[in-house]
């Protein structure tokens, strides 16, 4: 069955200090003016204390009208957090889920240590070949290691609905477009040609240097010419970060000829064919930990019958885009409002959209300069790119975009 199409959708671009909830209050209570039913409304915000002020604001204003039945029903209302919202829908649907009722939603500040528990075997099988490769690329110098990588990986992944197909395909395309950005290897150089002319360069430097007392810079450089060409004695491969430090040398005019052979002999660093190799199989290695690691997690949670936010935001849109529950909650959904629509997460603004398509009206209300939550996926242009890709491809959705009056 063809989803249907989206009705009137209004998106406000807001700027710093021109009250966006005062907007969304306004929009909120001109829909109940209109006469649709406090029960019929579903509104959304990112934090518990601007739901409640979205809340308490419109009730206050039905109060004041004399209308406290609807003041009342309006806390029956859908209005609460993004996860608030979702976690509903999934409990109201959890029989069309085949899910039991009332299951337990993992807190943020507990899904890292579960993850590190479930993922735990799936980390350690992969740690040898991604110890080494880490190391080779430096990154055990750095404060980031390929766990954060496949940390950063599966929350993207999730946020973005990719599943374990999805990422393979995801690892194909990282590959390609690194690889892209190479040099072509030389075909008149293999990768022994290239070894073979840096080892000859680090040891006629290291000779050349040997009761040389260099400063500053210089010494960096002739420490850097030493630790390579032991390396290269015992038998080991050079770290590509040591390749690409002894291709730039920081020194002065006056030392740079000492370093100049080896500077030229490590800057093919970048056409070599092991490097690609080694690129290559860290992002496949990279992306398979993610998928396996994130199917462990999937598992350990199903067993005890858990859920964290993101598996609520994706049940919710399994919800949203079944055309029996589409129905029902044509019903009781007749105006959706999003607030700070800036910092939802490609997942939800898929949540977003799909609510659109049922609702009569929805109004998303946001600021691209404001958004905060980049550490959780969001990405504020991606989501303003989406609205307006919705309302290009309907001919029946109105996408209106203004700019508030400052407040006074």
């Amino acid at each position: 069955m063809q989803a249907s199409p989206l009705n009137r959708v209004d998106t406000t671009l807001a700027s710093a200090g021109t009250g966006k909830t005062t907007t969304l209050v306004g929009q909120l209570t001109r829909f109940l003016d209109a006469g649709i039913a406090p029960d019929r409304i579903l509104a959304t915000t990112f934090t518990k204390k601007a739901a409640e002020e979205l809340v308490e604001r419109t009730r206050a204003h039905l109060i004041e009208q004399g209308r406290s039945d609807d003041a009342l029903a309006l806390l029956g209302a859908r209005m609460g957090t993004v996860n608030a919202v979702c976690g509903r829908l999934v409990e109201d649907f959890a029989f069309e889920l085949g899910r039991p009722p009332g299951g337990e939603v993992i807190p943020d500040e507990s899904a890292a240590l579960l993850f590190a528990s479930a993922a735990d075997d799936t980390l350690t099988r992969f740690a040898p070949a991604l110890n080494a490769l880490g190391e080779r690329f430096g990154l055990s110098d750095q404060e980031t290691d390929w766990r954060d990588l496949v940390r950063r990986i599966i929350a993207l992944a999730r946020a973005n609905g990719i599943d374990a197909a999805g990422l393979v395909h995801s690892a194909d395309r990282s590959r390609d477009g690194l690889l892209a950005l190479l040099p072509d290897p030389d075909p008149t150089q293999s990768a022994d040609d290239l070894d073979a002319a840096l080892r000859a360069a680090l040891r006629h430097a290291r000779e050349t240097l040997h009761g040389l007392s260099l400063k500053g810079e210089g010494a960096k450089a002739a420490g850097a010419v030493k630790v390579a060409a032991g390396m290269l004695d015992r038998g080991e491969l050079l770290p590509w970060s040591l390749w690409a430090k002894l291709s730039k040398p920081n020194t002065s005019k006056a030392d740079a000829p000492f370093f100049a052979d080896v500077a030229l002999a490590a800057s093919a660093h970048s056409r070599h064919p092991r490097l690609r190799e080694d690129l290559a199989r860290f992002i496949r290695l990279i992306f398979d930990c993610a998928a396996q690691s994130t199917a462990a997690f999937q598992a350990y949670k199903a067993e005890r019958g858990l859920l964290d936010f993101t598996d609520q935001e994706a049940l919710a849109l399994e919800i949203l885009q079944r055309p029996d529950a589409q129905e029902r909650l044509r019903e009781s959904i007749g105006v959706v409002l999003i607030d700070e629509v800036q910092d939802a997460s490609p997942l939800q603004v898929a949540i977003f959209t799909e609510l659109a398509r049922i609702a009569a009206h929805s109004v998303w209300v946001g600021d691209p300069k404001q958004a905060i939550y980049g550490f959780r996926n969001t990405d504020a242009n991606l989501t303003l790119v989406a609205a307006q890709g919705i309302a290009s491809g309907t001919g029946i959705m109105r996408l209106r975009q203004r700019r508030l009056p400052a407040r006074v």
